[in-house]
């Protein structure tokens, strides 16, 4: 068996728009099972917001679920996240619309089958091709 490992050196602010790239394929996919919308294209910037939401989700999973939530989705961080984008707030809204159309967000929280937890200095994230010798 061969495999290849791409060590990625990043920081926790950056680790969920480079996790998120990475899985944009699978993540699209996985959209079109739960849509039943055939060629989903995320957008960039719908996957710097996604990145964002998950990143205070970590931040803060000391707290309860509610408050959780409730923080990532306030007005404080809803400022930080247009700022962070350089876009407007009625941009975000379309872009939560989306995310919610997509079945990422239910309401103010990200679908768990799209949650990730990172660890404190370490995440592993393994691709694995099963490959049987078919052609078509």
């Amino acid at each position: 068996m061969s495999n290849e490992v791409l060590n990625i050196k990043t920081t926790m602010s950056r680790f969920f728009i480079q996790y998120l790239t990475l899985k944009k394929p699978i993540i699209e996919a996985r959209i079109s099972v739960l849509t039943g919308e055939k060629n989903i294209q995320i957008p960039a910037k719908m996957l710097h917001v996604l990145a964002m939401l998950l990143y205070y989700n970590n931040q803060y999973s000391d707290n309860g679920e509610e408050e959780r939530w409730e923080k990532v989705f306030n007005r404080r961080h809803r400022d930080i996240y247009c700022e962070s984008l350089d876009m407007k707030d009625s941009q975000l809204n379309t872009y939560f619309s989306m995310l919610r159309k997509y079945k990422i967000l239910t309401g103010n929280r990200v679908n768990k089958a799209f949650l990730t937890t990172p660890g404190e200095e370490e995440y592993e994230l393994t691709f694995k091709f099963s490959i049987n010798g078919d052609e078509e």
